[in-house]
C-alpha cells in the first residue's frame, strides 16, 4: 500500500525504516527536555517574542489547511476501499448465477487480486496490483448466458466491473496527490522558526521550561499527524484487512494476512476463522508502468 515521496523503495508496508510517531515523539521529548534544561535563562535572540507571535499564528492557519485536507483525502479514501470491497463482492454475487465453474474462476481472481494489494503501499497498491486485477477483467468474455437470470447476472458483473475500475483509478490519483516541497518547506520554516524563538526567550522558572517542552511537542506531534495523513499511514493496514476480510469470507475463502503484520502485531488474527499469510516480495513499480496506467 504506499510510500513518502513517488515511489517506494521498501514495498512493505509498515516498513522499519519508516520514523513512526510513538518513536518520533520520545526522540523530540529528550531533545526539548534537553534543552529546556541547559539552555541559559536570559534571551538569546532579540524580538524573540514577536518572532514566536508571528510564526505561530502563520503556522496555525497552515497546518488547519493541511490537517483538513489531508484528512479529507484519507475520508475519500477510505469510502472508496469500502466501495472497491462492495464491487468485488457484487462481482463474485453476478458470477454465482453464470456457473459455478466460472463462479470459481472468480472467486480465485478476486482472492489474489487482494492478496497482491497486501504487498505495496496505498498510494501504490493499483499499480502494483494491476497484472491480478486484469485477470478478473479476462474472465468478461468467457461469459455465455443461456437464461434469462444469466442475463442479468452477466449485465451485473459487467456493471460491477465497470464500477470497479473507476474506484481504482480515484485510489489511484488520491494516492499521488501528495504535499509539495514547497508545502513541507514552510511548515518546516515556521516549525524551526518557533523552536528558536520559544527556546530564545529565556525561563525564568521550571513551570515555563516545562510548558516550552510541552508546546514543543505538541508542535512535533502536529507536523507528525500531517505527515502520516499524506503517507496514508493512518491504521491504514487495518482499514484493508477491515475491508477485505469480508470478501473472503462472503466467497468462503480463508483470510489472507502478510505474515510480518502477524508477527509485529500489526493484525491479530481471529481464532475462529481460517487463514493463510504471505510474504511482502513484490518488487516496486516502475516509473515506466505509471507511464503506461490510463488515468
Amino acid at each position: 500500500m504506499r510510500s513518502v515521496n513517488g515511489y517506494i523503495h521498501d514495498n512493505k508496508l509498515f516498513s522499519k525504516n519508516y520514523f513512526d510517531i510513538a518513536e518520533g515523539m520520545i526522540v523530540a521529548t529528550i531533545i526539548f527536555v534537553a534543552l529546556a534544561v541547559f539552555l541559559p535563562t536570559s534571551d538569546l535572540i532579540p524580538h524573540a517574542d514577536l518572532i514566536f507571535s508571528a510564526a505561530t499564528f502563520l503556522f496555525g492557519i497552515a497546518s488547519a489547511y493541511y490537517v483538513a485536507n489531508r484528512h479529507d483525502r484519507y475520508t475519500q479514501l477510505r469510502s472508496n476501499l469500502a466501495q472497491e470491497s462492495a464491487s468485488l463482492i457484487s462481482l463474485y454475487d453476478a458470477s454465482a448465477v453464470l456457473g459455478q465453474e466460472f463462479s470459481t474462476k472468480v472467486a480465485n481472481a478476486i482472492a489474489n487480486y487482494m492478496a497482491e494489494t497486501y504487498k505495496y503501499q496505498l498510494e501504490n497498491f493499483v499499480i502494483g496490483s494491476q497484472n491480478e486485477y486484469d485477470r478478473i477483467v479476462d474472465l468478461a468474455p468467457l461469459i455465455e448466458p443461456q437464461m434469462a437470470s444469466q442475463h442479468v447476472g452477466a449485465d451485473k458483473f459487467m456493471e460491477s466491473l465497470l464500477s470497479l475500475n473507476t474506484i481504482r483509478e480515484q485510489i489511484f490519483v488520491l494516492g499521488q496527490d501528495k504535499l509539495t516541497w514547497f508545502d513541507w518547506m514552510s511548515m518546516y520554516t515556521l516549525s524551526f522558526l518557533i523552536f528558536i524563538s520559544l527556546f530564545s526567550i529565556g525561563f525564568e522558572s521550571h513551570v515555563v521550561r516545562m510548558i516550552a517542552v510541552m508546546l514543543s511537542l505538541t508542535l512535533t506531534l502536529i507536523l507528525f499527524i500531517i505527515r502520516d495523513l499524506d503517507n496514508m499511514h493512518r491504521n491504514e493496514k487495518l482499514l484493508i484487512y477491515g475491508t477485505y476480510d469480508r470478501v473472503f469470507d462472503k466467497m468462503k475463502k480463508p483470510r489472507v494476512y502478510l505474515k510480518s503484520d502477524i508477527d509485529n502485531g500489526t493484525i491479530t488474527p481471529v481464532t475462529h476463522k481460517q487463514y493463510r499469510t504471505i510474504e511482502s516480495i513484490s518488487p516496486t513499480p516502475s516509473p515506466a508502468d505509471v507511464a503506461s496506467l490510463d488515468v
